[in-house]
């Protein structure tokens, strides 16, 4: 990356939107409130990416490009725990970037999503090889306006931890981390208190349909 940089505008404070006060429902919201991202109006293609450690694994990214040669860096969106490219967040995300002219890439981990019969092992937040490996397989047609990432929750540990392994020598233009857990054994010890029980039950419920 680039050296420190000086925001040039203040962030606005958040503020909720009716009805979703608070931070449960803030995050049951995408559950509660089934709706599809209509991507459609961009042209798309699925990219593979081989794993370089010898496991024969294999992970896949949707591509998506906006209108026009606009000159901007490709962005990577990397899931969350449980998560894949169809994720609503990652969707809309994508959507946002496509209509901004930015062409965006909806990556899936190490046997989530559509990787699930390509991969014999799974991805982790420590697992920052494979998110090294993918962009270095990017194709230069792709990359030459520069990269760009976004990781959401576990996708975020993944992309913080690999800005913190490669320094300035990252090749990201830019990056951001959104409702990531930092500290993943104090994370994980919340998820067993009773009051985030339901939390702890979807998850375990999805991971186990994944594994």
């Amino acid at each position: 990356m680039d050296g420190p940089a000086t925001a040039a505008h203040a962030i606005a404070n958040f503020q909720p939107r009716a009805p979703w006060w608070g931070g449960d429902l803030q995050t049951l919201r995408n559950v509660l409130v089934r709706q599809r991202i209509d991507l459609s109006p961009w042209p798309e293609e699925t990219l593979r990416f081989e794993m370089p450690d010898g496991s024969g694994d294999v992970l896949t990214g949707r591509l998506a490009v906006p209108h026009g040669t606009a000159n901007r860096p490709l962005v990577v969106l990397i899931h969350g725990l449980t998560g894949c490219e169809d994720s609503i967040h990652v969707r809309a995300s994508a959507r946002a970037l496509l209509q901004a002219g930015y062409p965006a890439l909806r990556l899936n981990l190490r046997g989530a999503g559509p990787t699930v019969g390509l991969c014999h092992e799974q991805y982790h937040a420590g697992r920052t090889e494979d998110f090294r490996a993918v962009l270095r397989q990017i194709p230069d047609r792709l990359a030459r306006n520069g990269l760009a990432a976004v990781g959401y929750s576990l996708g975020g540990s993944m992309l913080l931890k690999f800005l913190g392994e490669e320094g300035r020598a990252a090749p990201l233009r830019a990056a951001a981390a959104v409702s990531v857990p930092i500290d993943l054994s104090n994370t994980c010890g919340r998820f067993h208190r009773p009051r985030n029980w339901l939390y702890k039950r979807y998850l375990l419920d999805r991971m186990k349909k994944d594994a």
